[in-house]
């Protein structure tokens, strides 16, 4: 069964649920998508950038269409909630002449959806909707915060810590940036206003070794620090290294963390290509990403140092090769996501807590599906469900794609039936 979805992203008119269902499936693209891969068309095209989870089971997904940012509310069954923003997709609020590109998507605890992003302008982006798909008004009084960084900005990664203040991770100017905007509850701060009590007037810069840095993706802990990760690149250097720092609740580097607040990687474990993280239920840092063309999942201890004791010294490096993206955690398990090189299968890894192969987990600890037969077809993120499914999103000829692995690691029946 091929699900298919023609939706319109300016939200001057959507096609009806259901309408165009399915006549993408007549042609060659479409007849390649498996059973229980539901595919979105959206008008101009979409580029997913990351997925998150509703409380009540729903996938939200954030992409960039015709350089906007939009979000698109899957219900628990894998299909478009009608109700959401307009037949499911809702329209970021920004400024009408500023285009973006999306970045990341976090939810509240009460339904409500945070994006990040970049304008073409080189600014950072956030942004709130109401749990219906709507402006959320009470954030910064328009739905968003344009913020000037003072570079040539580009926003790589979002977190909410426990009052649900978002953070927000960024490049600027070679350097890794960290914004904290208020979540209202602290009087004085409303929400969606940088909190001008963090780091300095409520940014904090991260210069690794004096060379070009680039930020990946961030995650906050459970008493009020954050840890972020990416890149390094010293100056004269050929190879970059992968970085990581922690953050104090008052944005100012942990000098318990690692050395210093700081961590450079430039060993066999260093995961330079789309690094992304995690955190464990004792707040260990998971790092998925690419390593020397192949899936790698690394551990650090929450003091920031390598945890030996986690697969081969660290790292967990099976022989599959691809392009890594994602990472998320379900009763110590772990499961990491991402395309592979020789047919772009949407593929999931699960290990258990020491670096091992789930081995009831699909084909040996491996899930995979093809995504849609697209020559440009990849999975931009992962999130675990409360039953521990992972659901996937992705690109497959410019559409959305998003599918729902069951915890033995096979295409779920349910999804999109």
């Amino acid at each position: 069964m091929i699900i298919c979805r023609s939706v319109r992203s300016d939200a001057v008119r959507a096609v009806a649920a259901g309408a165009a269902l399915c006549a993408l499936a007549a042609t060659p693209q479409a007849a390649a998508v498996p059973s229980k891969v539901v595919v979105t068309e959206v008008k101009g095209g979409a580029a997913v950038a990351s997925v998150d989870v509703f409380p009540d089971g729903s996938a939200g997904v954030v992409a960039t269409s015709k350089d906007k940012i939009i979000v698109a509310k899957y219900k628990s069954n894998g299909h478009l909630n009608t109700d959401y923003g307009t037949d499911g997709i809702a329209t970021v609020p920004l400024p009408k002449t500023t285009r973006a590109a999306a970045a990341a998507i976090a939810v509240t605890s009460g339904g409500k959806v945070v994006v990040t992003g970049s304008t073409t302008g080189g600014d950072a982006v956030v942004a709130r909707l109401t749990a219906g798909g709507r402006t959320d008004t009470t954030f910064n009084g328009t739905g968003y915060n344009v913020t000037d960084l003072g570079g040539s900005d580009a926003a790589t990664g979002l977190a909410l810590g426990k009052a649900g203040e978002p953070y927000l991770l960024a490049n600027t100017k070679g350097d890794f940036a960290v914004v904290k905007y208020c979540s209202g509850q602290a009087p004085g701060c409303p929400a969606g206003t940088v909190d001008t009590r963090y780091g300095t007037s409520g940014i904090t810069r991260i210069d690794f070794n004096k060379g070009t840095d680039a930020s990946a993706a961030i995650a906050a802990r459970s008493n009020g620090r954050v840890v972020v990760i990416g890149t390094t690149q010293p100056a004269g250097k050929k190879q970059s290294a992968f970085a990581m720092a922690g953050l104090t609740p008052a944005g100012r580097l942990d000098t318990a963390f690692a050395t210093d607040g700081k961590a450079v990687i430039n060993d066999a474990r260093a995961i330079r290509t789309g690094p992304a993280i995690a955190l464990d239920s004792t707040e260990r840092i998971l790092v998925s990403g690419t390593l020397d063309g192949r899936f790698a999942l690394a551990r650090y201890t929450p003091a920031g140092k390598v945890d030996t004791t986690f697969a081969d010294t660290g790292i967990a490096r099976p022989s599959l090769k691809g392009t890594g993206t994602s990472v998320g955690v379900y009763n110590a398990e772990i499961t990491t996501v991402g395309t592979t090189t020789a047919d772009g299968k949407a593929t999931a890894l699960r290990y258990t807590a020491a670096g091992n192969p789930v081995t009831r987990y699909g084909n040996g600890g491996k899930a995979q599906a093809p995504l849609g037969g697209g020559t440009k077809d990849s999975i931009a993120g992962v999130v675990l469900d409360s039953a521990g499914r992972a659901i996937l999103a992705g690109t497959t000829n410019n559409k959305i794609a998003i599918l729902r692995y069951t915890t033995t690691g096979t295409l779920d029946p349910n999804y999109g039936a």
